[in-house]
C-alpha cells in the first residue's frame, strides 16, 4: 500500500529535515517534487497513523497544512523522471 504525503509550512521556521528524516523513517519512499512524498510505510496502515507520526515534526501554525491519502495508479498521468516511474511501478497499490 503506497501513501500520498503532501504539505505546505508556512511558518518562519522552515527547515524541513526533521519532517522528511520522519517520512523517511516510515518505510519506503519517493521524493522528487518540493512538498510532495510517495510512502510505502513498513508498519502502518492507514493515512490517520502517518498522519499521527509527522504532525509533531509540523510547526503548528494556523497557516500550515498536511494531508495523507491512500495512493492509486488506476488513473495517474504526469512528468517525473524515469526513476521516479520505476519507482511507482515496481510498487503495489
Amino acid at each position: 500500500m503506497v501513501f500520498l504525503i503532501a504539505y505546505k509550512i508556512a511558518s518562519s521556521k522552515n527547515d524541513y529535515t526533521s519532517l522528511h528524516e520522519r517520512i523517511k523513517s516510515l518505510g519506503n519512499w519517493f521524493h522528487y517534487l518540493d512538498s510532495f512524498w510517495l510512502l510505502e510505510p513498513t508498519s502502518l496502515n492507514n493515512a490517520r497513523e502517518i498522519h499521527d507520526h509527522l504532525v509533531p515534526f509540523i510547526y503548528g501554525a494556523d497557516n500550515d497544512y498536511i494531508i495523507v491519502m491512500r495512493a492509486t495508479k488506476s488513473d495517474y498521468y504526469g512528468w517525473l523522471p524515469s526513476t521516479a516511474w520505476q519507482w511507482i511501478q515496481s510498487r503495489e497499490f
